[in-house]
């Protein structure tokens, strides 16, 4: 096979009942596209359901290791990346079928840009919900702004990386993390300068599964909440150490972090945390004291609400005696 033009990294960890249609939607038999299935120690019927649809491939390739954790699977198949390009694919999602077929279509006539960003609907119990869908040419200050405001996703299957940027900057996924593309998407922005989207009517949809029992939509938890609260830090205070970022940037920047830590310190006291609540709580207090801008009137309704002591407030939210 001729060295392809894209790869597509696709982890795989008990996946059976989305996997067939992850997979018959996702992989064509195009030279120019490198497959890589990284099977991340499935213990269901994945493995049967990846023999059966894939191995007739010339162009897949297949990882087979013990569970290690999404960042881990996903590093495995970056390792062994021979493109110019690289995407990754959740094995419970799905999309229109030839989109990779489109894409790489683009990448043969246009090389103008250093990340792609591609159009997503949202998908649960059968509804769509175009969650992003755009045709422009975006600064990263402009891309910073509309990635904080919601415009925009963070996870990784929604956009096509440049693979020499990856490895000559090092850029892998923090292993054991939730919310692990939070870490990687501002690494690789930080290399670049400009972020193109492309739209639907040329390359289709990506349909990212919203589900009850995925990694980012399970029951709260200590580790979902930590992990919750140090990816949102991360991203906002690497975002404000980029040069030239305009005042609307910053503004928005601020309040998503607001948003973040006043997310973190609810959620830690529903589930009865009082200790780390109170920790975030003097963490929202010293952000609010250092910042430099102003904020909205939802996130100052915020800072009003952690100024009520932490344990009536927990009383009020769980009912505690």
């Amino acid at each position: 096979m001729s060295k392809p033009l894209l790869s597509v990294i696709i982890p795989v960890y008990n996946t059976q009942d989305f996997l067939e249609e992850c997979l018959e939607t996702t992989i064509v038999n195009d030279e120019r596209v490198q497959y890589i299935i990284v099977n991340d120690g499935s213990i269901d019927n994945s493995s049967k359901i990846i023999n059966r649809i894939a191995i007739g491939f010339s162009n897949v390739i297949l990882v087979n290791q013990r569970n290690k954790g999404l960042s881990e699977a996903r590093n495995a198949g970056l390792r062994l990346v021979n493109s110019k390009w690289v995407t990754f694919v959740d094995s419970d999602d799905f999309m229109d079928k030839f989109r990779i077929q489109r894409i790489v279509d683009y990448l043969e006539k246009s090389d103008n840009c250093d990340l792609y960003s591609l159009p997503v609907m949202s998908y649960e119990n059968g509804k769509r919900k175009v969650a992003q869908d755009c045709n422009d040419n975006h600064t990263i200050n402009e891309y910073i702004y509309r990635v904080m405001k919601g415009n925009f996703q963070i996870g990784v299957w929604s956009y096509v990386f440049r693979t020499e940027i990856i490895r000559n900057n090092h850029i892998f996924f923090d292993k054991g993390r939730l919310f692990e593309d939070k870490f990687f998407l501002p690494k690789y922005l930080k290399n670049i300068s400009n972020v193109q989207s492309l739209p639907s009517n040329k390359v289709g949809y990506y349909y990212y599964r919203m589900r009850s029992n995925s990694i980012t939509h399970k029951k709260m938890s200590l580790k979902k909440l930590t992990d919750w609260h140090d990816s949102g830090v991360y991203i906002t205070d690497f975002f404000l150490k980029f040069k030239k970022l305009d005042s609307k940037t910053v503004f928005a920047i601020n309040e998503y972090k607001i948003m973040i830590l006043f997310r973190t310190y609810i959620d830690l006291l529903k589930i009865g945390q009082k200790s780390d609540a109170e920790s975030v709580k003097n963490e929202i207090k010293s952000f609010i004291k250092n910042s430099k801008t102003k904020f909205s009137f939802v996130s100052f309704s915020k800072i009003i609400i952690i100024s009520i002591p932490t344990n009536l407030l927990s009383i009020f939210l769980n009912g505690d005696k």
